[in-house]
């Protein structure tokens, strides 16, 4: 049987209720499934526009010899679950481990393309092959530069979301 206190409004018990209820965030749905030559398309385009090269390493690579590239990932900067663009600027070229780190928050990048590690949980390794300027590499086609909003949304609340 339901406490009388539980719909009284003077009660702190029902603010209690009202506010401590679980919610949902809202996350939209596409309309439809993205087709998957968009996502292939896409895919290409990325490691072309980065001509082979890791965004963090600098390490280049020859193109793949099938369509998967063995050596490099692309990476969403803004997740596409989190609202994040099927758009070669939402995407960074990676070498695995790094596009690892970065989907890990263990990398990321500042607002003036620095590369930012969280130094207890970035491999030592990768730590040691990243870009010695601390940048990021920039793709020559500007429509490709990451998003810079893109970026914001990573550091705050994936790299930062995870300390």
């Amino acid at each position: 049987m339901d406490d009388p206190q539980d719909d009284d409004p003077g009660h702190p018990r029902y603010w209690q209720n009202l506010f401590g209820e679980a919610s949902t965030p809202f996350e939209a749905e596409p309309d439809q499934p993205v087709a998957l030559d968009t996502l292939r398309a896409l895919y290409s385009a990325v490691l072309s526009n980065y001509d082979f090269t890791c965004a963090m390493t600098g390490a280049r690579f020859a193109p793949p010899s099938e369509f998967l590239h063995d050596e490099l990932a692309i990476a969403a900067i803004r997740p596409l679950t989190a609202g994040g663009m099927l758009h070669v600027s939402n995407f960074l070229c990676l070498e695995r481990h790094a596009a690892e780190a970065f989907r890990d928050g263990y990398i990321s990048v500042g607002p003036g393309l620095e590369l930012i590690v969280d130094l207890s949980q970035l491999d030592p390794e990768l730590l040691e092959r990243l870009n010695p300027l601390g940048k990021l590499t920039l793709p020559q086609v500007e429509i490709a530069h990451p998003d810079r909003t893109a970026i914001a949304f990573h550091r705050e609340h994936v790299f930062l979301g995870h300390l």
